[in-house]
Formats: structure tokens, C-alpha cells, sequence
């Protein structure tokens, strides 16, 4: 209705304002990038200004306050933004990541394209009991070039086979990407992935209703091999089961609850 009256936010804003509001908030958006490509955390105990003479602001905070030292038109403006639009909490932080996350998958969906892929998927369980799944595809670009792209982290509420396939279909149609174009898919040799009757691969070709061809991914049969050379080292298997050990008791949720301190007791 805006667009067909002519009464667009851009035409009713004065040019100078907007420009400043767009100044004020590239700021934080390049704080945001910054922050999520150098995989360093953003949030501390405080999500205001107001409480940065407390410990635990967060890097994302510290970072919007050096940037006002420095950043002399900056300082200037941030005074005259309103109080409930200043942009700087951490739900506005995660609404600007996700953009980003979705800018970053349409341009690897538009890359991809109509090629022929190879999917592979992996996936690890959190402290929640959540499984998190990561899924490439494996392509040939336009100039013959051998591309790897991670598609999405997506997170499933089981960990079964058939769980698993769903999920992987919907996260490929969902972006757009037509499974008709899935020539081969790769995945480690556990009989949840592998297996030939109830497995990924074999459910995959069953939702799909045709031949998919399963490879072992080389990195895990190369992992295997790693594993059973270094079982014959006495020494370094004892290592790596007491570290076992402690993984699986750190990782109890009764004993993760309630321990606090940063290195176990002897």
C-alpha cells in the first residue's frame, strides 16, 4: 500500500536522518560480522552500555564502545538514538546473524545451481540430547572446478536413520535445490549411515525411488586407520581411554549440572 501511494519510510524520513540511521546501524552490523567470522563469543552478563564498568559485557558491547571512541560521527549520533531502538541487544545480534546466514546460503544455492552434487552428512549430539547435522555438497562448477560448499547446520530431535533422511531432504528442498540433481552420497561407515536395509543411504534412495550410489568417505577410512595403528601402542591407547573416560563422566547431564570448577579433581 506504501509503495502504490507513494508513502514509503524512505520518502517520509529526511534524507539526512536515514542516512545517519543507516550510518548507526552499518556499525553494528560490521561489529556483528567481525565478531561471527572470527568465531569469537559476543555476549557477556550485560546487554547495555550502562554496565560496562561491570565485568562480563561481552565482546560485542566492548567492541560498540571502542568503536564510539573512535569514531567521532558516530559518538555524535549515538546520543540522539531513541533509547528502544538502539539496536545493541542480543536479540537484534542473532536477527542480524541470521540475515547474514541467509545472504550466505542464497549465494550457495545460487552457485550450485542446476549441477549434479554429491551429499554428505555428519552429525554430533549436544548437551541437550539434540543432533546437530551438517550438510555438504560436493559439485563442479561452471569452469570444472571441484567445489565443496556446507550447505546448512541443521538440528533433528532424534538420531535415527530415518530421522535423519527427512531432515537431510527437507534442508536441500527447503533452500531450493532439487533432489533430482543428488548423483552420489558419502557418509561415514557406521551402520546408521551405511547400513543396507534401514540405513541413511538405503532410506535416501527409498524416499527418492531411485539408485543413489554410497561411497565411505576416504577421511574416515583413514581415520579408522589411524585408530587401529595406534592401538598397538600400549602406552598411547591407555591415554586416549582414560580420556574417553572422562569425556563420557564430564558429559553425564547429573555431573555437568552440578560441577563448576574448570579442571577435574584428582
Amino acid at each position: 500500500m506504501r509503495i502504490e501511494t507513494g508513502q514509503e519510510i524512505t520518502t517520509l524520513v529526511n534524507k539526512d536522518h536515514l542516512a545517519r540511521n543507516r550510518y548507526y546501524l552499518g556499525s553494528i552490523i560490521d561489529i556483528v560480522t567481525f565478531l561471527s567470522t572470527s568465531n569469537l563469543p559476543f555476549r557477556g552478563d550485560h546487554d547495555s552500555l550502562e554496565c560496562m564498568s561491570k565485568s562480563g559485557s561481552g565482546l560485542f558491547l566492548s567492541l560498540f564502545e571502542y568503536t564510539l571512541q573512535k569514531e567521532p560521527e558516530l559518538a555524535k549520533l549515538a546520543p540522539t538514538i531513541p533509547k528502544n531502538a538502539t539496536y545493541i541487544s542480543h536479540d537484534i545480534q542473532n536477527d542480524i546473524i541470521d540475515l547474514m546466514s541467509k545472504v550466505v546460503t542464497e549465494h550457495i544455492v545460487e552457485e550450485i545451481g542446476d549441477s549434479f552434487n554429491t551429499v554428505t552428512m555428519d552429525g554430533t549430539r549436544d548437551p541437550t540430547g539434540c543432533e546437530n547435522i551438517s550438510i555438504v555438497l560436493r559439485f563442479v562448477d561452471e569452469n570444472y572446478v571441484i567445489k565443496e560448499r556446507l550447505l546448512t547446520i541443521a538440528t533433528a530431535v532424534a538420531g535415527d536413520a530415518k530421522t535423519l533422511t527427512q531432515t537431510l531432504i527437507a534442508e536441500i528442498r527447503k533452500v531450493g535445490l532439487s533432489t533430482d540433481k543428488i548423483l552420489s552420497q558419502v557418509y561415514d561407515g557406521a551402520s546408521l549411515m551405511s547400513g543396507r536395509r534401514g540405513g541413511v543411504q538405503r532410506l535416501l534412495q527409498d524416499e527418492l525411488g531411485r539408485e543413489i550410489p554410497y561411497v565411505h568417505r576416504f577421511n574416515h577410512q583413514l581415520h579408522l586407520v589411524v585408530v587401529h595403528a595406534m592401538s598397538g601402542e600400549r602406552a598411547i591407547e591407555d591415554l586416549f581411554h582414560i580420556c574417553k573416560v572422562l569425556y563420557k563422566f564430564t558429559r553425564k547431564p547429573t555431573v555437568a549440572a552440578h560441577y563448576q570448577g574448570n579442571t577435574l579433581k584428582r
